[in-house]
């Protein structure tokens, strides 16, 4: 287990091994959320990035599970990235965001969060790639690098332009976007230096197993 009083924008790349992107409603049924994600973390999962569509942040359920997660996350030293809410962020203390491009106002965001934050920027081209790497960010995430139920709208990418921008990115790139076991080692002889997952973990019958078997994918050394 990592600690995550050593959570910061200087270290964050070794936490982006394997993301879970935590959906609850994705969850399978009869599964409790909170033990998902500890099998998931002692399987492997390096941070959890908390995707809440459609919810409002403000609800006193979502806190008090935001609440719940963050207790958890930081008991087994693993960060906390909120999806889309830099209020939420700031809520919970959580340890970066992760935005879309049309989520939230980069530079602003930064400005918002303070110095210390990670910052994670959704990117689907060179030309989104291009707009983001001027700015006090941390990390690239790039995809859908294959079509994926969890966005259907989303741009796919693929393997070729995933490379593409591995190569042109001056931040850690984290692959997104219909990743399983079939394909990690892929995504990862791409350059990607880690890659983020839904469906795979919340599908699985074992996540603990599954999880183990993505940050063996993961670690490999690229052929």
């Amino acid at each position: 287990m990592y600690n995550c009083l050593n959570v910061g924008r200087r270290s964050i790349g070794k936490f982006l091994k394997l993301t879970l992107i935590l959906s609850r409603e994705a969850v399978l049924p009869d599964v409790d959320c909170l033990e998902f994600v500890k099998d998931c973390i002692i399987g492997g999962v390096t941070a959890v990035q908390l995707r809440e569509k459609g919810v409002d942040w403000r609800d006193t359920s979502v806190k008090k599970f935001g609440k719940e997660l963050k207790n958890l996350l930081d008991i087994l030293g693993v960060p906390l990235i909120i999806n889309d809410s830099i209020e939420f962020t700031q809520y919970l203390n959580a340890q970066g965001v992760h935005l879309g491009q049309t989520d939230y106002d980069l530079y602003s965001a930064r400005k918002l969060l303070g110095p210390d934050k990670i910052i994670g920027a959704s990117v689907s081209s060179m030309e989104d790639l291009s707009r983001v790497e001027k700015l006090d960010i941390d990390y690239i995430g790039a995809g859908a690098v294959f079509k994926t139920d969890s966005k259907r709208d989303a741009l796919v990418m693929g393997l070729e332009t995933l490379s593409i921008v591995c190569m042109a990115s001056k931040y850690p790139v984290v692959a997104v976007g219909g990743i399983g076991l079939t394909n990690t080692t892929a995504v990862m002889n791409a350059g990607a230096h880690g890659i983020s997952v839904i469906k795979a973990l919340h599908k699985a019958k074992e996540p603990l197993f599954t999880a183990k078997k993505l940050r063996y994918l993961v670690e490999q050394e690229v052929v």
